[in-house]
C-alpha cells in the first residue's frame, strides 16, 4: 500500500467507531421504540449499515461507506470522503452524498449529527409516520 494511504485508512475506521456506528445506535434506539426490528453491519472496515424492518421484511437500509482520494490541491494529503446508498423496500437504491453533488469534502466534516439528519431527510415520509 502507498504510504499516504496509511492515515488515511485509520481516519476511516475511526469515522466509523467514533461517528457512523454511534449514530446508527442512536437511530436504533429510538427506531426500536417504536417496535421496530433494527439490525447495525459495521464489520468491514470502510461500511456500515443500518436495516430497518417490520416483522419479517425490510422497510429499508443506509449504507455509509468511504473512498480514499489521492491528493488534490485541497486535500493535500489526501482525503477520506463518506457516501451514503438508501435502499426503500425492494429499489435498487443509488449513492447519496453528505455535501453536494461531488465527494470533494472529508470525514472530518460529518458528524454523528449530520449522519442522523441525513438518513431522517432521506427517509422523511417513513420518519414522519416513525416519528423520529
Amino acid at each position: 500500500m502507498e504510504d499516504w494511504k496509511k492515515p488515511l485508512k485509520e481516519e476511516a475506521k475511526s469515522f466509523f467507531s467514533l461517528t457512523a456506528k454511534p449514530a446508527f445506535e442512536e437511530l436504533k434506539t429510538k427506531l426500536e421504540q417504536r417496535g421496530k426490528k433494527v439490525k447495525i453491519e459495521t464489520e468491514k472496515e470502510n461500511f456500515a449499515k443500518i436495516t430497518i424492518s417490520s416483522e419479517s421484511e425490510e422497510e429499508y437500509s443506509y449504507t455509509i461507506i468511504t473512498t480514499i482520494y489521492p491528493p488534490t490541491d485541497d486535500f493535500p494529503l489526501g482525503y477520506v470522503c463518506p457516501e451514503a446508498k438508501k435502499k426503500v423496500g425492494n429499489e435498487q437504491g443509488h449513492w447519496i452524498h453528505f455535501e453536494g453533488r461531488e465527494c470533494n469534502y472529508s470525514v472530518s466534516s460529518i458528524s454523528e449529527k449530520k449522519i442522523i439528519e441525513h438518513f431522517k431527510k432521506m427517509f422523511v415520509i417513513q420518519t414522519r409516520k416513525l416519528n423520529i
